[in-house]
């Protein structure tokens, strides 16, 4: 476990920054062809990310490639995918992984501690191979999700045991609470206290409506309401004695359905949650489907989804072609609380009837889960070819917590207030070149969605901790955050909190404000050398430097506004 670190200098920090901010980080624009991450050339595909992020920069001017790191993957498998394009052993073979007859020299295979079940797509792997990338020199670690948020927090307990620096994972159960930190909220605040820095990937459930759709440019991903509003059920869903439905007419009118427009094809899908606080005998809802004559259809099956203690349903509405309406009948009629569905994933959704947030109503935002806990760096996705505009599926905030956090005891009280989590924190880049995950349309293999983009953005954190191995997980958050290059949201109405967060992650300003402290102080020539003597900001921009600092005061992006 790194110790606490010394001292850190939030005047250095800005200083560097001030001098970053009006120095070198100016546009970026695709290459020809990306930089690889060894100068040998021994790599069989390029770095796509080193561009953007600007990790080959970082990796040349502070010599760094994350050795002495240590970084630890959770996803679905690593070597258990059915006749995959390459195997692992024929990625450490093409220099894209470490171990035996890497020809970069990069011996040290992947510890895996969990492997994943026979036939999963190895998701793990690319992961992997997008860190290997960036860090060539660190440690890597896997271990797979599992079932469920349970099994989730047993590998993020392993891979901190076997000494993990950095864990970053991309796999948000749909079991975890949607109004409360649950288990893998706690699990990662154990490690985030024994000094290790966690990334997620922010997922891939945002949606906006298609153009030439009444629902256009409109984010309607999700749909909560903060307190269940009860109507009477229509009369074709056959609702048992005491129950009634939810009222989705936001006004003074009832409407106990929300009506779907989709045009077939794909397998739209449904998750819903409730604000019942872990643990949860059963969920005190249960969502059915009218057809588009209004009678109950057999085609669609809400369903546990998950764990135990889950109080998530799902509903697949594969079958769906025109107008279906959605009912959410209260089987338990002591429960008041809040409602939430969102659309895991959305194909051929042409209209929604309630699309607009009204009052107690919000409508489109999908963050859920530990991705959104406070302990976590949580990583939105733009394509590495055009690195300032996020991808459309990245999922947005702000995520709405109602209960204290999960305990394993009894439920936990609600909170005095609602809790806001805006997110993500930072963006990093996808649509990378892999060896095998997954076939694109340019006869490559290229990994796309949040997936991706979050190893980058840990890989990236490698190369600051071995230049700071004594920088603590919060100041790692901070100079991350606070050397982002700020990325406007695309979206009208929604902000860049909830959207890009602080913006596209920037490795030479991240690495470059760390400091390097030794027993005398921080050796010549870093940032905090800089900002102690002015010596290296050009003309008189060293002297506005030292003013600004003189009044400054570290300004965050606070994770949370109660």
């Amino acid at each position: 476990m790194r110790g606490t670190r010394f001292g850190r200098s939030t005047l250095a920090l800005l200083a560097f920054s001030v001098a970053v901010a009006l120095g070198s980080t100016s546009g970026w624009a695709p290459p020809a062809s990306a930089a690889t991450a060894d100068a040998t050339g021994c790599r069989s595909i390029p770095v796509d990310a080193d561009g953007p992020l600007r990790s080959a920069e970082a990796r040349r001017t502070f010599d760094v490639d994350g050795t002495g790191i240590t970084v630890g993957v959770i996803s679905s498998s690593f070597a258990t995918a059915s006749a995959p394009a390459s195997t692992a052993e024929e990625d450490v073979a093409k220099g894209l992984l470490p171990g035996p007859g890497n020809p970069c020299g990069r011996v040290d295979p992947v510890e895996v501690l969990v492997e994943g079940p026979a036939g999963a797509p190895d998701e793990g792997r690319a992961m992997l191979q997008n860190i290997h990338g960036i860090a060539p020199g660190a440690r890597l670690l896997f271990a797979a999700a599992g079932t469920g948020q349970f099994t989730m927090a047993d590998s993020i307990r392993k891979l901190a045991d076997a000494g993990a620096d950095v864990i970053v994972d991309d796999d948000t159960p749909f079991s975890e609470p949607f109004f409360q930190d649950g288990p893998l909220a706690a699990a990662v605040a154990e490690v985030h206290a024994r000094g290790i820095v966690y990334l997620a990937s922010a997922g891939n459930y945002a949606q906006t409506g298609p153009e030439g759709t009444p629902i256009a440019g409109k984010q309607f991903g999700s749909w909560a309401t903060t307190s269940f509003r009860g109507a009477p059920c229509p009369a074709a869903v056959n609702a048992p004695a005491g129950a009634d439905c939810l009222d989705f007419d936001p006004g003074p009118g009832v409407d106990a359905t929300q009506t779907f427009t989709l045009g077939g094809g794909g397998s739209p899908i449904l998750v819903f949650g409730t604000s019942q606080p872990m643990p949860v005998d059963r969920p005190a809802i249960t969502p059915v489907m009218l057809d588009a004559s209004g009678s109950l259809s057999t085609s669609f099956v809400s369903q546990p989804l998950g764990d135990e203690s889950s109080n998530i349903l799902g509903v697949d509405l594969s079958a769906a072609a025109g107008q279906s309406s959605l009912v959410i009948v209260r089987t338990d009629p002591s429960f008041t609380g809040a409602v939430k569905y969102f659309f895991k994933q959305a194909p051929g959704v042409t209209d929604v009837e309630y699309v607009d947030s009204v009052g107690a109503d919000v409508v489109g935002p999908v963050a859920f889960g530990h991705s959104t806990a406070p302990d976590v760096i949580s990583v939105g996705a733009a394509a590495w070819t055009s690195p300032t505009v996020p991808q459309g599926f990245s999922s947005i905030g702000p995520a709405k917590l109602l209960y204290a956090p999960w305990t394993g005891g009894a439920p936990a009280e609600p909170l005095a207030e609602p809790e806001t989590r805006h997110g993500p924190d930072v963006l990093a880049v996808d649509d990378v070149q892999t060896s095998f995950f997954t076939p694109s349309p340019d006869g490559l293999f290229r990994f796309f969605g949040t997936s991706s983009a979050a190893p980058s953005a840990a890989a990236v954190v490698a190369l600051g901790l071995e230049r700071s191995p004594l920088s603590t997980p919060d100041q790692i958050r901070a100079a991350l955050t606070d050397t982002a290059r700020p990325t406007p949201s695309p979206y009208r109405g929604i902000d860049e909190a909830d959207v890009t967060g602080a913006g596209l992650i920037d490795a030479v300003g991240f690495v470059g404000s760390l400091l390097v402290e030794d027993s005398t102080g921080p050796a010549a020539g870093t940032p905090a050398a800089l900002a102690a003597t002015g010596a290296s900001l050009p003309g008189g921009l060293a002297t506005a430097a030292l003013l600004l600092l003189a009044g400054a005061a570290l300004i965050r992006s606070p994770r949370s506004l109660s």
